[in-house]
């Protein structure tokens, strides 16, 4: 199997506050984050996200101009009835936020 990212993942471990958005509704969780990168995140969830809809992740823990990452999911695992497994691919708005997180990470 070929590795197709861009960029390494760091591995973070960090338990952070996410939402779902849905049909203009926030909905607030925590979850974990597993592991980062400039193109994307693994999130650890105790529910199942909707590939349709759009993830807000805060990133505080980044230091960061922005404190949220948005992105949608674009694989998730079912781990067991309460804990799923979920590639975030983040949606940037703006290069520089992208440039800045590749600035920390990197």
């Amino acid at each position: 199997m070929t590795e197709r990212r861009n960029y390494e993942r760091i591995n973070v471990d960090e338990e952070i506050e996410y939402y779902a958005v849905q049909n203009r509704v926030q909905q607030f969780y925590k979850g974990i984050v597993v592991d980062i990168s400039a193109s994307g995140a693994k999130l650890i969830t105790k529910h199942e996200l909707n590939t349709k809809h759009q993830v807000i992740l805060n990133t505080t823990f980044l230091n960061i101009p922005t404190d949220e990452l948005a992105g949608k999911v674009v694989w998730k695992e079912k781990k067991s009835a309460n804990k799923f497994f979920n590639g975030i691919h983040f949606e940037f708005k703006d290069q520089s936020v992208k440039e800045e997180l590749i600035d920390v990470l990197y």
